[in-house]
């Protein structure tokens, strides 16, 4: 219910220019505590403390709220988790290039195909009939627009059977 709600708030909000341009000025002075805390707590969720690995680096100034930076990593980490086996590693890199905060996300999964990459979408669970899984299929959709409304770049890179990699690439702050 949480995760419906969150969409239709995102969805309200990317309708209305005043709402998006106000949330557009915000700013986190320090991602990596926001990053650590709500990996470390999805972790301990799914008994997976030694698995995740945190390489943050580099204090950024980030155009984004605390809130939607720590959706998008719980919502990431806790597909990393879910979708790969205990024993392999789920990765959390973050540098800055450029004028740009990127944060890479990496577990060795079950991966998806290009086809499911592409068809990303509200209420979409991939395979969910053979692997039984539980959510709403929500979370990816969600991380995409919470990027897109701060005009970020989300981008999956995936190998079947092997893993996968979420890349979010975020404006600094001026």
């Amino acid at each position: 219910v949480e995760n419906y709600l969150m969409y239709v708030k995102l969805e309200v909000t990317a309708r209305n220019e005043m709402e998006v341009k106000a949330l557009r000025a915000k700013v986190l002075d320090h991602p990596e505590p926001i990053i650590q805390f709500h990996a470390i707590h999805k972790a301990q969720q799914r008994d997976r403390e030694a698995d995740l690995i945190l390489n943050t680096n580099g204090d950024a100034k980030v155009a984004i709220t605390d809130h939607d930076l720590g959706k998008i990593i719980e919502e990431l980490v806790d597909n990393g988790l879910k979708f790969s086996e205990k024993g392999q590693p789920v990765t959390i890199e973050t540098r800055q290039v450029d004028d740009e905060y990127i944060i890479c996300i990496a577990d060795q999964g079950r991966g998806m195909s290009q086809e499911q990459i592409d068809d990303v979408g509200a209420l979409i669970q991939f395979d969910r009939w053979f692997y039984e899984q539980q959510g709403s299929g929500l979370g990816l959709t969600i991380v995409k627009r919470i990027v897109e409304l701060y005009r970020g770049d989300f981008h999956i890179e995936s190998v079947v059977d092997e893993k996968t990699i979420v890349t979010i690439k975020l404006h600094l702050a001026e």
